[in-house]
């Protein structure tokens, strides 16, 4: 059935902080890779989409955190293609040690005609091979509305930050939301809760700016990406819990 996908996974040393668990954005990194496997194993992959001057792109994220993976562990990550409507397309993923889930996330997609820079409607010849036996479309919650800035930085979109194609990778506009967190903030929180929308590209050597405010709720921050023309790029929401 090509609904379902899994793939087995070793964390690697460069995928983990000085505390030994893997960082946030290589936790995105490793679900993305299994939505590419999926398609590649289907005969759907990058180039074939590239052929047809289309490609699906990340809208939407929800990502809940039960535990973080560790060096050298073992994982399963899973994927599972729920639905469709007119624009968007939806997967679940989880993460597993052995038996545990880890990571339990959701996720919205579009489908980008890069020809005309705009998204297409899906279709059913789009979806075929996925074999979407269901209509189940996800939910997402509000982001809350910031009420303060704590902080800001600047990041430079580097030659590396550009995939296959052609725009910024999407796991690099969770680097610089959490990259803007004060260290020790991060030192004494582990995060529960990711939610991310995408809103803008942006280009190479683009100057971004990640903003890191305060919301109503205690230890739930909102991240907003600015391009150098102030442009909003993404909206985050990172909900972390003391360690």
């Amino acid at each position: 059935m090509g609904s379902t996908f899994e793939r087995n996974h070793k964390v690697a040393y460069g995928e983990t902080s000085k505390n030994g668990e893997v960082f946030v954005s290589e936790i995105v990194n490793y679900m993305v890779e299994t939505s590419i496997n999926h398609g590649e194993s289907l005969g759907i992959g990058v180039d074939y989409q590239k052929n047809k001057g289309e490609a699906w792109i990340l809208y939407r994220w929800d990502i809940t955190f039960n535990e973080m993976p560790r060096f050298y562990e073992d994982l399963k990550v899973t994927t599972e293609c729920m639905g469709t409507n007119k624009f968007y397309a939806y997967r679940k993923f989880n993460i597993y040690r052995n038996e545990q889930c880890l990571i339990d996330a959701k996720s919205q997609w579009v489908y980008l005609d890069f020809n005309k820079r705009k998204v297409k409607r899906i279709t059913e010849k789009d979806i075929e091979k996925f074999d979407v036996k269901g209509k189940e479309t996800l939910s997402f919650d509000k982001l809350l509305k910031e009420k303060e800035e704590i902080t800001s930085r600047l990041f430079t979109v580097r030659y590396r930050d550009i995939d296959m194609n052609e725009h910024v990778n999407n796991t690099k506009y969770v680097c610089w939301a959490i990259e803007s967190i004060d260290h020790e903030f991060l030192i004494n929180h582990k995060i529960k809760n990711l939610k991310v929308i995408y809103k803008k590209e942006t280009t190479y050597k683009d100057v971004v700016t990640s903003k890191v405010y305060y919301t109503e709720e205690d230890n739930v921050l909102l991240h907003k990406i600015y391009s150098s023309e102030g442009v909003e790029l993404a909206v985050l929401q990172s909900t972390w819990d003391v360690r």
